[in-house]
């Protein structure tokens, strides 16, 4: 609020710039102390007095402080990868070896556990020759198996070591079989090979 009111004792001298409630004065003036407040006093282009009541001071002439950087915005948060659902691989009756062979060949490196659903397909035709009387033997189904699967595996041969180890002995504990059970056996461990993610 502007007043010509006259000045009153408590003059603090000259101000390069102050800052006040309705906005910004600068240039000359002086700074008025009184019982009542700070009031700032200059000039109008008249050269009549004005009056300010002052309700902040700032010293331009003083450094300014250093800008006080916004706090950081945390990442928002990653949402965790979905983990699929661990398929169901049927209880056999020959010791689980479907179950086994899920777990053993989830276990096995990304390149060679691609091979896993192939390797149930190898597996599938074996026994399905058997029960149709395309394949005459246990055996010759058996070697068929074994050449297609160095066939498919190639360099990852070695990491699927202990898939055949798993398969070796639960053939060992349920032997001996006929071709119908032995299809059976066969069909296991597809369903756990194919249920390989």
């Amino acid at each position: 609020m502007h007043t010509t009111a006259p000045l009153r004792r408590g003059c603090f001298g000259a101000v390069a710039a102050i800052l006040i409630a309705c906005g910004v004065a600068s240039g000359m003036g002086t700074l008025l102390v009184t019982r009542s407040g700070y009031f700032w006093l200059t000039e109008d282009a008249t050269g009549i007095p004005v009056v300010t009541r002052v309700t902040k001071v700032i010293d331009l002439s003083a450094p300014s402080p250093a800008p006080v950087p916004p706090a950081p915005v945390p990442p928002a948060p990653v949402p965790p990868t979905p983990i699929p659902p661990t398929p169901v691989v049927p209880a056999d009756e020959f010791g689980n070896v479907g179950q086994e062979s899920f777990r053993v060949a989830s276990a096995l490196s990304p390149t060679a556990r691609a091979k896993a659903k192939l390797t149930g397909a190898i597996y599938e035709r074996a026994a399905d020759g058997l029960e149709n009387a395309v394949i005459i033997s246990i055996q010759t189904a058996a070697n068929q198996v074994a050449a297609e699967r160095e066939v498919l595996w190639d360099a990852d041969s070695e990491e699927w070591k202990a898939f055949v180890k798993v398969v070796q002995t639960s053939m060992n504990a349920h032997w001996p079989m006929d071709k119908l059970t032995f299809a059976k056996f066969y069909r296991s461990i597809a369903a756990g090979l194919k249920a390989v993610q």
